[in-house]
């Protein structure tokens, strides 16, 4: 896993970033029924998203995520 984050703006950011500089990705979203996510804006949300890529992509990707 290379992105974590319970903020679709986020996962949706990160994933076009990714996206549009070559890398594939892989996703996964996890939805808990009924817990309320504290962590996320108003506590409102109960989604959490992974972002997946190759292994040998990861040094690249780490470029990209943390570049402007």
């Amino acid at each position: 896993m290379i992105f974590f984050t319970v903020k679709i703006e986020e996962y949706c950011a990160i994933k076009y970033k990714l996206m549009s500089n070559g890398i594939k990705v892989k996703t996964k979203i996890i939805r808990h029924k009924g817990i309320r996510n504290p962590i996320a804006a108003g506590g409102s949300r109960n989604e959490y998203y992974e972002i997946y890529i190759q292994p040998k992509e990861i040094e690249k990707a780490n470029k990209i995520i943390h570049s402007q």
